[in-house]
């Protein structure tokens, strides 16, 4: 889940306005994949947004942001006895452009539209676990997954509620490109890994 606080400054006109928003706050980030074992980690984003009045009930939203994001992947333990998660973490960089739909105008809205998503590789938590073997494999280690693939594309969904100036939102980005598929042309133990992002976000924002 995420929570953030958003700074908006706005022009308003009759039902006519343009807010321009500063936010920052926390996400819970996953990848579905039937290849890896994952436990989804919890972080931090922030963004600078535009939303503006775009055709009767629409308002258009354009956002830049910065997301860190982490994740767990279950591995063998080094003694050989039993398995451990290794935890990794992600640096990556967001263009969204979201309709949003006011069932009441400046109080209840519901967001829906693409994510461009830009990421770096996963960075290992610790260091001294990067030999360890991934669960379910033979020789595949925490290090050989690191260079996933760095563009992917993100459809998001939800709901902003509240007054005018303060309202609560909810969000769900979904990956529909394969965010493993760069470890495919790796020579790793495997050539078919498949995962897409799971991503869920709670804010609080606040319009001036």
């Amino acid at each position: 889940m995420m929570f953030s606080t958003v700074l908006v400054y706005g022009q308003y006109r009759d039902n006519e306005y343009s807010y321009l928003g500063v936010s920052g706050g926390v996400s819970l980030f996953d990848i579905n994949t039937s290849d890896l074992a994952t436990k989804q980690g919890t972080s931090f984003v922030g963004t600078l947004s535009n939303r503006g009045a775009f055709y009767n009930a629409f308002d258009l939203v354009w956002e830049i942001g910065f997301v860190q994001s982490k994740i767990d992947i279950l591995a063998n333990s080094a003694s050989g006895n039993g398995e451990e998660y290794v935890g990794y973490n992600m640096q990556s960089g967001q263009v969204k452009l979201l309709g949003s739909y006011n069932i009441i105008l400046e109080r209840l809205s519901l967001e829906f539209g693409p994510v461009l998503n830009l990421n770096g590789k996963l960075n290992l938590d610790e260091d001294d676990q990067k030999n360890l073997v991934i669960a379910g494999y033979n020789n595949m280690t925490a290090e050989d997954i690191r260079d996933i693939t760095n563009v992917n594309f993100r459809l998001q969904a939800g709901i902003t509620g509240g007054i005018r100036h303060v309202r609560l939102s909810a969000q769900y980005q979904y990956g529909v490109t394969n965010m493993l598929n760069n470890l495919n042309d790796d020579g790793l133990e495997v050539d078919n890994l498949k995962g897409n992002s799971s991503t869920i976000l709670l804010m609080a924002v606040v319009y001036f």
